[in-house]
């Protein structure tokens, strides 16, 4: 198996029984368990017992029979990252106005409540007012300004970028106060 198409292989593969042909490189050796479990006459191998990063591979096959005819082939793969991340924000935060700037600003970052991704979390994004279900595209904004004028609950999205390129998003809301009496109501 090339991990990286490059030419030089990185992983040596063979069946469950003892792989015959030199191995002068001393690669890895990977057991590939294959057969004909549905008995159709094709031989499946539902996973490799090992962990590929992502990106281009290719697999070399040989398939000998038992008499000795060897058949080769060679088989490019991509492995993408097309799984969203897991945006986790806070069940609402509560924010008071100031009474020196009567504003206050919440960040993306002041709403996530541990979002995650199996390859890594890479930028986070908010918007205001919410979107609602259903959105494709992320905000470009990293922070909110609430004011006066916006005093109560105001609907907000938590939006989430992996390190691949995939986005998703949560809602949530900012309960905005004014318990110091910064606004005239």
């Amino acid at each position: 198996i090339d991990l990286d198409e490059d030419g030089v292989y990185d992983f040596l593969g063979a069946n469950i029984s003892p792989y015959p042909y030199p191995n002068p490189n001393a690669l890895p050796l990977i057991t590939l368990d294959y057969g004909d479990d549905d008995a159709d006459g094709i031989f499946e191998l539902a996973t490799l017992p090992t962990t590929f990063p992502l990106g281009q591979h290719r697999i070399l096959w040989n398939a000998e029979d038992a008499c000795g005819n060897v058949e080769t082939c060679t088989y490019s793969f991509t492995l993408l990252d097309k799984a969203k991340p897991s945006p986790k924000a806070f069940n609402g935060l509560v924010v008071n106005i100031p009474l020196v700037t009567e504003a206050v600003v919440v960040s993306a970052m002041m709403m996530d409540g541990g979002s995650f991704d199996n390859c890594g979390v890479q930028d986070l994004r908010i918007a205001h007012p919410s979107g609602g279900p259903g959105q494709t595209v992320p905000p470009s904004t990293t922070e909110v300004v609430f004011e006066c004028d916006d005093l109560g609950l105001q609907p907000i999205d938590l939006w989430v970028l992996d390190v691949n390129g995939n986005w998703d998003y949560v809602s949530s809301y900012v309960d905005v106060q004014n318990n110091m009496g910064a606004c005239t109501v």
